[in-house]
Parts: C-alpha cells; sequence; structure tokens
C-alpha cells in the first residue's frame, strides 16, 4: 500500500492536477470526488485539497485516520486472505506519509508539488480558499 501510495505522486499526479483544475473551474461548489473504494486515491485527493487550503497536516492526518470509523462494520472481502483484507480495507498513517514522503523525494517538499505538480500558484490557491473555505 505505501508503493501505491507513492505511485500517486510518481505516476498519478496529472490526474490529481485534473481535480485541483476542475475545482478551479467548476462554478458551483462544492465538488465531489471518489475512487473505487473511497479511501486511498480519495483520502490522498482530500489530505492534498486541505493541505492547499491551510489545514495543519496533524489535522488532516486526523481526517484522513476517520476513514477506519466510516469502513468498520463492512463485509471482509471474502476472496483474499484476512490479513490481506485487513490492509485493504483501512488507512494507515503510514500510507499517506509514504506519499509525502514521495512528494518531499522528488519535488522537495509540498509547496514544490503544489506549484510544479500541481499546478496550484498562489493565484490559484487563493481561488481555492475563496471557493472552498467558509468566513468565520
Amino acid at each position: 500500500m505505501q508503493d501505491t501510495y507513492r505511485g500517486f505522486v510518481r505516476s498519478n499526479t496529472p490526474r490529481f492536477a485534473r481535480l485541483f483544475a476542475h475545482a478551479l473551474e467548476a462554478h458551483d461548489a462544492p465538488i465531489v470526488f471518489h475512487c473505487t473504494a473511497g479511501k486511498d486515491r480519495t483520502g490522498f485527493a482530500a489530505a492534498l485539497l486541505l493541505r492547499a487550503l491551510g489545514v495543519p497536516q496533524d489535522v488532516v492526518m486526523h481526517d484522513y485516520l476517520l476513514t477506519n470509523e466510516r469502513l468498520r462494520g463492512q463485509a471482509r472481502l471474502q476472496w483474499v486472505p484476512p490479513q490481506v483484507a485487513f490492509v485493504l480495507q483501512q488507512v494507515q498513517a503510514d500510507f499517506l506519509h509514504a506519499a509525502l514522503d514521495a512528494v518531499d523525494e522528488d519535488y522537495g517538499d509540498l509547496e514544490a508539488y503544489f506549484r510544479d505538480g500541481l499546478g496550484l500558484g498562489p493565484a490559484e490557491r487563493a481561488e481555492l480558499a475563496a471557493r472552498y473555505l467558509a468566513a468565520e
């Protein structure tokens, strides 16, 4: 799973860039995004979106790990060994950390990934904030 998450950065950055482009093109928020299981690509995308909006990493990680509470009680995958099903049906902090480590290794830091990988400069991030953050 850690390799899968590294692959989000190393092989799928253009897809995540399209998600952000769509979020910036959408004329009426909110947006909905999902993947097959709704936890891995979706979890990484949500983490990126929250970080792009300025949410602290510890809050993002807490939000990501809430996925496990939402998945609790789902039917176990019968076609794989129990130890494999256990990994496939949850998220772990190490998974998200693997993606973020790949960001650091390949881009230097998250800010460079936003800019160079996802095409999010200051203007785009300000527009995201205007669209997706509520005023207090």
